[in-house]
């Protein structure tokens, strides 16, 4: 191990001199590709205290044998700003450049890569804890600049100072693209098969009191009863990594709360909010923890009062949805709770810088740049309680290893400590707590996607599945016509997919409808008063089906009642009608076949009712008129035979 120690084997250069390889000087002939040099750092303790040897594990390939390693540390940066101006390499002068050292004399680390270090005892300039960045060159004999990289050294407060640790909020978002399809096929794409893979693998590793976000919409995509292996497998190891934390509720899919609102369609959140939590329960048989709302990119006044009408105490806002927040600078992330509107919800402004350093491709250097800006957050204010939340989005590209590190680089000497979403709003008071929590004040809501047109179809197609559950025995169908109609409302689905979805359930009832059938034309006799009519209802749908029977004519009674609750198998079935017929004559009966709710309209038809009985008060009139003319008739015989008796004795 070669140390970079001030009067050591190497020594100092001039305290702010430039090195070789320091910005302005001449640049050397250009090097060949094939001849690319590259250091990467490896391995990094986080954090130091003044007085601590820094040890450093880096990987430095394709430097010609002449090369040397540089370093220089420079000032402690003071703002967030500053260090992301150092993260873009915009150093300045260095205010100390210790002498190279030949890339070749540096020790090989058992780990692979070499070991190099920096005696922090020795640089009277870390004088004040701090973040201090590090820049390591390598650098040609002609002084080009080969490769580099910048880290830092983060020195911290002497221990046993008091300073309260910073809470930190780590909400890791599971989930990606839509599984289910419009056309209601089930697939989890590459895409989200690998970002769930990556966070799984995360979560397997540590066990801190993270935050997890499933999305639910993907969680049923995984566990699909067509799911492959491969899914139901990535399922399970979900539910293993879990590791006994408590997955935070969300709605089936993503919603925008302010579309909603605009269309009047605030309530299906309760549905959608509802549908999500079970799927927790189903899948992972644990209880969701509810009360907090992941906003989207913005949230506006309709937002604020859906959240209120579904009593959401708690929301996590990203930064775009925040104009201004009371007391802080407009570039500034608040590090307490906020008040996002008088009488709540109560509000934490997500920390995507943070976020978004976790997703670097840097390895190591990604790790030390998220925690070196977590301590500068910390060390801004030491001796005051905060919290910051880093939320991680579900699709966010990140490397396993990486945010591992960076994770158990948490809760460490003191700088911060991991807690859940609701112990962050819970625990962290306001920055005054005289003046309550500051409030902030919305940013203008961005383009929403028109839901309006959707209303009048998606409240007919709710009308229409629980007819349908109840008609059919297909579950599995159900089950996705309903899932289709909470995606059709979600924040990223394509607004042109939206009615496909819709859709489905008009189809799946129009399928169902045209294979539950009676005849079309039927013509009956009675001869009797009281008689039975046959009616076939044929059911092709292969399975079961559950209907009822509406019978209807202003010249039959109807027993058995004019309703009929029938159960049908796959193939035709009789049912007989028991009838009582009115009058004789023809008339129609019309027949309506509806499911069970009477939602659905299955099938009509009209049967013709030739009815040939004569009724009781038919049969007394006619034997009344028979009766009266046989008197007529006798009476009319004995009057003739009388007058034919007159007539015939004048001639006796």
């Amino acid at each position: 191990m070669v140390a970079l120690v001030a009067g050591g084997v190497l020594g100092d250069a001039t305290p702010g001199a430039a090195s070789p390889a320091s910005p302005g000087s001449p640049a050397g002939p250009a090097v060949p590709a094939a001849q690319a040099t590259t250091i990467e750092l490896l391995e990094q303790q986080p954090f130091h205290h003044r007085g601590d040897l820094a040890v450093l594990r880096l990987a430095i390939e394709g430097a010609p044998p002449d090369a040397v390693l540089e370093v220089e540390r420079h000032r402690a940066v003071r703002s967030r700003g500053a260090f992301a101006e150092t993260v873009d390499d915009e150093l300045g002068s260095p205010s100390r450049t210790l002498d190279p050292v030949p890339v070749t004399s540096l020790t090989p680390s058992p780990q692979g890569g070499v070991e190099v270090a920096y005696d922090m005892a020795a640089d009277a300039g870390l004088d004040d804890y701090g973040v201090y960045p590090l820049r390591l060159l390598v650098v040609s004999a002609d002084g080009t600049t080969l490769a580099e990289l910048v880290t830092y050294l983060v020195v911290l407060p002497d221990e046993g100072n008091g300073f309260p640790p910073l809470s930190v909020a780590f909400v890791m978002e599971i989930g990606g693209n839509h599984g289910l399809r419009p056309d209601g096929t089930v697939l989890v794409d590459a895409e989200t098969r690998a970002a769930v893979e990556a966070r799984v693998e995360v979560l397997r590793r540590s066990r801190l009191p993270l935050t997890v976000a499933p999305s639910p919409e993907t969680l049923d995509a995984l566990g699909a009863p067509d799911a492959d292996e491969q899914s139901t497998d990535l399922l399970d190891r979900l539910h293993v990594a879990l590791g006994g934390r408590t997955p935070l509720a969300r709605p089936y899919v993503d919603l925008d709360l302010d579309a909603l609102a605009a269309a009047n369609l605030v309530t299906q959140v309760p549905s959608q909010a509802d549908s999500g939590a079970q799927v927790i329960r189903t899948r992972f048989g644990t209880e969701p923890q509810g009360g907090i709302w992941l906003s989207g990119p913005s949230l506006g006044g309709g937002g604020v009062d859906a959240l209120r009408q579904i009593q959401a105490p708690y929301v996590v806002l990203p930064p775009s949805a925040v104009a201004e927040v009371e007391g802080y600078d407009a570039e500034e992330i608040p590090t307490e709770p906020i008040e996002v509107r008088e009488g709540g919800p109560t509000g934490f402004v997500a920390d995507e810088v943070l976020a978004e350093r976790l997703t670097g491709t840097d390895g190591a250097l990604t790790a030390q740049r998220f925690l070196a800006e977590l301590a500068l957050v910390w060390l801004s204010r030491p001796s005051v309680e905060r919290g910051v939340l880093v939320r991680l989005p579900e699709l966010a590209p990140i490397d396993v290893d990486t945010v591992s590190t960076a994770l158990a680089g948490l809760g460490v000497s003191g700088v911060s400590r991991v807690v859940t979403a609701k112990e962050l709003f819970d625990t962290v008071p306001p920055g005054d707590d005289d003046e309550g929590l500051p409030e902030v004040e919305l940013a203008a809501s961005g383009d929403h996607d028109d839901l309006r047109p959707l209303v009048e179809p998606l409240g007919r197609a709710q009308a229409l599945v629980p007819g349908l559950a109840q008609t059919v025995s297909d579950s599995l169908l159900v089950s996705s016509l309903q899932r289709s109609l909470l995606v059709a409302l979600g924040a990223d689905t394509p607004q042109g997919q939206r009615r496909a979805y819709i859709d489905r359930v008009d189809v799946a009832a129009a399928d169902v409808a045209a294979k539950v059938s009676a005849p079309e034309e039927f013509q009956i006799t009675l001869t009797a008063r009281e008689g039975t009519i046959p009616l076939t209802i044929t059911n092709d749908t292969g399975g079961p089906v559950s209907v009822r029977v509406h019978l209807d004519s202003n010249q039959l009674e109807f027993p058995g009642g004019t309703v009929r609750d029938e159960e049908l198998p796959p193939g035709p079935t009789r049912l007989d009608l028991d009838v009582r017929t009115r009058a004789s004559g023809a008339f129609p009966l019309d027949i309506t076949i509806t499911s069970p709710d009477e939602a659905i309209e299955l099938d009509h038809t009209t049967f013709t009712i030739r009815s040939t009985a004569v009724s009781g008060v038919g049969v007394f009139l006619s034997v009344g008129a028979g009766l009266f003319l046989l008197v007529w008739w006798a009476r009319h015989w004995r009057t003739a035979k009388r007058s034919q008796r007159l007539v015939g004795q004048p001639g006796a």
